[in-house]
């Protein structure tokens, strides 16, 4: 009988919350917010429009690259969806490049400023899930303002080749937004777009393998989804479970991300050979 009520409690504290936080929800402040720093992160790297391509991968992933110089068509997509060339399975990336080779041509320019525009997207959403998440505008603008515009990004937003670092943060981000959207009412529908957002960003770089881990770290917080573990959270209330259906709730992603990592393995397959054979004192300097 306790555990009843005390089921009954906690159903009630959950609606309450929740009714709270529709209440509170994203203001036309926030979105302001988010759209300042989209500009501003603009503002800062529109710079790189008056920039070229340069002959570290840019050749091979767009200035001599014969299926991405044609565009968006079947045979481009035919050959990104099987294409292991620059030694990685990232169909979207190479479509991306597609598009902009459809857009610009081999205007340099045109390429640097896609990247730029999503990156400034990026930032912006990373501002609003944290606001959302938290209720913290302060510092939610802090974090999302030094991922956009700290020196490490640099090289990610003004080198072409390395488009696929914007754009499978920009499908990871949309992928935690969904999922989000699923702690809040687990439904099969939700699930499956949580999925589909990170199978996007698989197929833009590999690199978001650890997902589901991420969403274990997520589930106790902020989101506070682990049964036993912590209180439900105030400001974005979710069910709870037991931290066993959390985990089992993770395991179809991470079917995907061993299997994205046993394709990148077999793509890059010369690539660690050539690393084998170099001399093992480089091998360690480069480990530190």
């Amino acid at each position: 009988m306790s555990r009843i009520v005390e089921t009954s409690v906690r159903r009630s504290r959950v609606k309450a919350a929740a009714h709270a936080i529709d209440r509170r929800g994203l203001t036309p402040s926030d979105w302001a917010i988010g759209a300042g720093l989209a500009l501003a992160t603009i503002i800062l790297y529109v710079q790189v429009v008056g920039y070229d391509f340069i002959r570290m991968d840019d050749e091979g992933y767009v200035t001599q690259n014969v299926h991405v110089k044609a565009g968006l068509c079947w045979r481009t997509i035919r050959w990104a969806l099987t294409s292991t060339d620059e030694a990685n399975w990232h169909p979207l990336t190479w479509l991306s490049h597609a598009l902009d080779c459809q857009m610009y041509g081999l205007w340099a320019g045109g390429h640097h400023l896609s990247s730029v525009v999503l990156h400034a997207i990026t930032a912006a959403l990373l501002f609003l899930l944290l606001r959302r998440a938290t209720g913290k505008p302060g510092q939610s603008f802090f974090v999302a303002a030094l991922f956009a515009w700290h020196p490490i990004n640099v090289e990610s937003v003004a080198w072409v080749a390395e488009r696929k670092n914007v754009l499978s943060t920009l499908f990871l981000l949309l992928a935690v937004a969904a999922y989000g959207w699923y702690a809040q009412k687990p439904q099969v529908k939700r699930y499956l777009a949580v999925t589909a957002l990170f199978l996007l960003a698989l197929g833009s770089k590999p690199m978001v393998v650890t997902f589901p881990f991420a969403l274990l770290l997520l589930d106790y917080w902020p989101l506070q989804r682990t049964k036993g573990w912590i209180e439900v959270s105030s400001v974005f209330p979710c069910p709870q479970f037991t931290a066993w259906r959390l985990v089992t709730e993770k395991l179809p992603f991470l079917v995907f991300s061993i299997a994205s990592s046993v394709v990148t393995l077999v793509a890059q397959r010369s690539t660690i050979a050539a690393i084998e054979n170099l001399p093992l004192r480089l091998r360690i300097a480069n480990a530190l």
